[in-house]
């Protein structure tokens, strides 16, 4: 059996609410990976696929270019 993607993946912690959320939370705040991913419920590498658009891929999101210190 396939599985799912995003909400559809039976381990989903997120919504693709929340991940539009946190994407729109970490371009208009200070808040770094660790803050967001403590906000959420989630590691801080899950927040950086998020923000990097490797995990909960959308076509229609552009990733911010990389912060040198990785927030």
């Amino acid at each position: 059996m396939p599985v799912g993607r995003g909400e559809d993946n039976h381990l989903a912690v997120l919504t693709w609410e929340q991940v539009h959320t946190i994407r729109y939370e970490y371009a208009t705040t200070d808040w770094g990976y660790t803050r967001l991913g403590a906000k959420y419920g989630v590691s801080r590498t899950m927040i950086y696929h998020i923000i990097r658009n490797t995990k909960w891929v959308d076509s229609h999101y552009t990733p911010p270019a990389p912060h040198p210190d990785l927030r």
